[in-house]
């Protein structure tokens, strides 16, 4: 068995943007990319390039092979039962939006339903659900925050009856870090027969993930956030489910026969994915989980504890207010200064090499909630080190300086 990447010295080597003199802080909007999918990337554009799922020619169906077997190494990340459950999509916003659209067309839901989501949700797991439950006519509830900062289980159970249907919540807030535990929620959602959607799009690059384990129905991702490339996402369902649903798109490639009456359609994943598919971002995306799956996870989790803690400690020290500071919050520390504004300090810490986020990070019902119109955010990743933190804090402490 070959060693497990266990330091970040070794990781860092992985990275060929890191160390470039910046100090890169904003892992949460989007990961550096691994040098192994960059070069996976610029192997299929030079020697690989065809279309895939048709035509007979080599190209063509090395093409399909390595497409599917990057269908098959999903699966194989996720514990899914079969690669039939992987969908391959743009991103976690449109997986989300092609299961609130499919199943708003289908018979699941009915006006009146009601759908839950939680104030810790990113815009693209609530808009959805509210544009198609505007249009049908179902109601649309949020799961409150208790005073520790953590999503209130009592709140959940009081929302729960028998026009509720679905249930969509993150696993890992963008916006403070906070881990969910999502199987203590899916476990009662579906006693009450709740379908049940993950948002893992933080979550994905902090700890190894098994929908099994979850029993979840359905849980989605994007790969960018995974170290690979944008435009390519991940919508995981159980079979027998996504197999009820109706297309989202219609097109080449997910038809089984047209005629001038009309069409019938291919199963999962087929039945979803219409058009030719991004293939080199599947394929790269594919090599992004080669590339993760030589992480030893514990030394993962133990380097990104320790610089979350011990940059929360400094941050408030200076006088800033961190959020969610007593929960367990992964890759992400959220802050803000009474006397000067989020966007300001981060113009300046940007004229100084270090790249935060500043604002609602999308997610503005849990700014209203926090109290704010936005705060500081600084996410690190596998590759971030003490190095990256001293750099962070020195930058706050001469912004405060200037700006108080």
């Amino acid at each position: 068995m070959a060693t497990k990447l266990n330091s970040t010295s070794q990781i860092q080597k992985h990275f060929p943007q890191y160390g470039n003199g910046s100090v890169y802080l904003d892992s949460a909007a989007t990961t550096l990319k691994a040098q192994s999918v960059i070069d996976r990337m610029t192997h299929w554009m030079t020697s690989e390039v065809s279309n895939v799922h048709r035509g007979g020619h080599k190209l063509g169906n090395a093409a399909t092979n390595v497409f599917e077997q990057a269908r098959v190494k999903v699966a194989d990340f996720l514990g899914a039962n079969s690669s039939n459950e992987i969908v391959f999509t743009r991103g976690t916003t449109e997986s989300i939006n092609l299961l609130a659209c499919t199943l708003f067309e289908s018979e699941r839901l009915t006006p009146g339903d009601e759908i839950i989501l939680s104030q810790l949700e990113h815009h693209s797991n609530i808009v959805p659900w509210q544009i198609w439950a505007e249009r049908k006519g179902l109601k649309v509830h949020f799961i409150r925050l208790n005073k520790q900062g953590e999503l209130d289980f009592e709140h959940f159970e009081s929302l729960i009856h028998s026009r509720s249907k679905v249930l969509s919540l993150t696993q890992q807030s963008n916006a403070l870090g906070v881990q969910v535990d999502v199987q203590k929620f899916v476990q009662l959602a579906k006693s009450k027969g709740l379908l049940t959607v993950v948002d893992g799009a933080q979550s994905v690059s902090s700890h190894p993930v098994n929908v099994q384990e979850m029993d979840c129905d359905f849980f989605v991702f994007s790969g960018h956030k995974l170290f690979g490339p944008t435009g390519i996402g991940v919508l995981y369902g159980r079979e027998d489910l996504l197999n009820e649903l109706p297309p989202y798109q219609g097109g080449g490639s997910m038809i089984d026969r047209v005629s001038e009456e009309g069409a019938t359609f291919l199963k999962s994943p087929q039945r979803f994915e219409a058009g030719t598919p991004a293939i080199a971002e599947a394929i790269c995306l594919g090599e992004a989980i080669d590339f993760v799956n030589q992480l030893d996870w514990e030394f993962v989790a133990q380097q990104d504890h320790s610089l979350v803690k011990r940059a929360s400690d400094e941050i408030e020290a200076l006088g800033f207010k961190v959020f969610a500071k007593d929960l367990v919050r992964n890759h992400v520390v959220s802050f803000v200064h009474d006397g000067v504004h989020p966007s300001d300090v981060a113009s300046l810490l940007s004229e100084m090499d270090v790249a935060v986020r500043s604002g609602h990070h999308c997610c503005q019902p849990l700014m209203a909630a926090l109290g704010v119109g936005g705060t500081l955010r600084a996410s690190f990743s596998i590759y971030s080190d003490e190095n990256d933190l001293d750099r962070l804090v020195e930058a706050l402490k001469k912004a405060k300086g200037m700006l108080l």
